[in-house]
């Protein structure tokens, strides 16, 4: 390959004179801006002396007690009776102590247990109600008695949420006067009223620590507020059977559920206090809602309860209803006790005559698939022997419907067990009790009869 020779390029030496011009220059320059610097820092120095080194912003020291209560929007009725008592200056020069800080809630809660029914957000109100009922019980001067439950809320000592939960009792400066600890709970000397718990803990103050606290500490039993006791649950009979049992208009209580335990005779088992069941009550409604469907055309209670009896001694080969009637029933009662969402979770229930119930949704699944399934509409009837629950439907564990006139299988004496009411019952005259024929089924039986017919002569042919 051919060498190629780059040509060599050298500035004019007028050029480096220049350069070397211009950096003298800027060397000069820096020099009598160092110099001009110094001389205005000891022109300073000599004014103003020695600067100040930067320093950290100052600490703030921490507030005391009473100082964060009043800086805070929850503890205004706690600070307005400190003030009422003349202890905000107690307060701040104790050292090294606990608070139980109410907040405003547990004083407005105070107001309330002690019977304030206003307006809570109302604090001036609140705090009025208060010293109302102090005075009360103080008779005639409240102060006292505020003073004793405010130091009922100090410790002489400052103590950690732990610390506390720790201890087996809490001394105050309310002589004589503690209280016991069970985790956050803090409990009192009064017996009816909810005790306080810590909700706002370690709260780090100039002179101690503060607990906040969702109650008001009691020091006395308070007089006159025992609570009335409670009300004895009625069992599950008594729960069925405070509808009276009398048939009337009401179709939202249990008079024909009532009358069928009593006939059924299954009172007693549901009045049993060892027991622990569960009830699928159907209300009246839906003993009416069976009666229309096996064919009765009114509204009445004591109608409908006297056409399933008939029914279902029609159904029964010795013409007996009780039998089939107790089925019916145990078929309504789990033999524990399940609370709605026992019920509602589960897929199958068993009954205290064996079948099983299946759980569709809010819908009890029963043996008859030719009838509406009953839907829960009430839940959790607490009784003291189980549980109930209000039902649209009667249960049926059986398929009520088997004979239905349109089945081609049907046979003749099921056709006359349901279009003749009492056919079965020796002397039964036709022209005499016409008046018990069933119209409405002696028609679809009518027809289920030309529909075999035709059939078979479809076949012939």
């Amino acid at each position: 390959m051919p060498n190629f020779m780059f040509p060599s390029f050298r500035l004019p030496e007028f050029q480096f004179d220049q350069a070397d011009d211009i950096l003298s220059k800027i060397n000069m320059r820096q020099m009598e801006i160092q110099e001009k610097i110094a001389k205005l820092k000891e022109e300073l120095k000599d004014k103003f002396g020695d600067l100040p080194k930067p320093t950290e912003p100052p600490v703030e020291p921490p507030q005391n007690i009473v100082e964060i209560a009043s800086g805070s929007d929850d503890f205004n009725l706690l600070v307005k009776a400190l003030s009422a008592a003349d202890l905000v200056e107690t307060v701040q020069g104790l050292d090294d102590v606990t608070v139980f800080a109410p907040t405003d809630a547990a004083f407005k809660q105070l107001a309330v247990d002690l019977g304030y029914t206003g307006d809570t957000s109302d604090e001036d109100a609140v705090f009025a109600a208060i010293v109302d009922a102090l005075t009360e019980l103080g008779d005639g001067d409240p102060i006292p008695l505020l003073t004793d439950v405010l130091l009922y809320h100090v410790a002489p000592t400052a103590k950690t949420a732990a610390e506390i939960d720790a201890a087996d009792t809490i001394t105050t400066l309310l002589d004589g006067a503690t209280f016991s600890t069970e985790g956050s709970e803090l409990i009192d000397n009064e017996p009816d009223i909810d005790n306080p718990n810590i909700v706002a803990a370690d709260i780090e103050a100039s002179n101690g620590v503060i607990q906040g606290i969702d109650r008001v500490l009691l020091p006395i039993d308070i007089p006159g507020n025992t609570p009335e006791p409670p009300t004895e649950l009625g069992s599950l009979t008594q729960i069925v059977a405070a509808s009276g049992g009398e048939f009337d208009t009401d179709n939202t209580d249990f008079d024909l559920l009532l009358n069928a335990v009593q006939a059924a005779d299954l009172a007693g088992a549901l009045d049993n206090p060892d027991a622990d069941l569960t009830v699928f009550a159907p209300n009246d409604a839906a003993f009416i809602g069976l009666a229309q469907t096996l064919g009765y055309e009114g509204k009445a209670e004591d109608e409908a309860f006297a056409f399933i009896v008939e029914a279902l001694t029609n159904l029964s080969d010795d013409g007996n209803p009780i039998p089939l009637l107790t089925d019916i029933l145990l078929y309504h009662v789990a033999p524990r006790r399940l609370d709605e969402d026992a019920v509602l979770s589960s897929d199958t229930i068993e009954t205290l005559l064996g079948s099983e119930l299946g759980v569709d949704g809010a819908a009890l699944v029963d043996a008859d698939p030719d009838v509406a399934n009953p839907n829960i509409i009430t839940t959790n009837i607490a009784a003291s022997n189980g549980i109930a629950h209000v039902i649209d439907g009667v249960l049926l564990p059986i398929d009520l419907m088997t004979s239905d006139v349109s089945d081609t299988d049907m046979m003749a004496s099921d056709v006359d067990s349901f279009v003749f009411s009492g056919s079965d019952k020796p002397g039964f005259d036709l022209a005499s009790d016409v008046s018990q024929i069933d119209l409405s089924s002696v028609e679809t039986a009518l027809q289920g009869i030309q529909d075999i017919f035709f059939n078979e002569a479809d076949f012939l042919f």
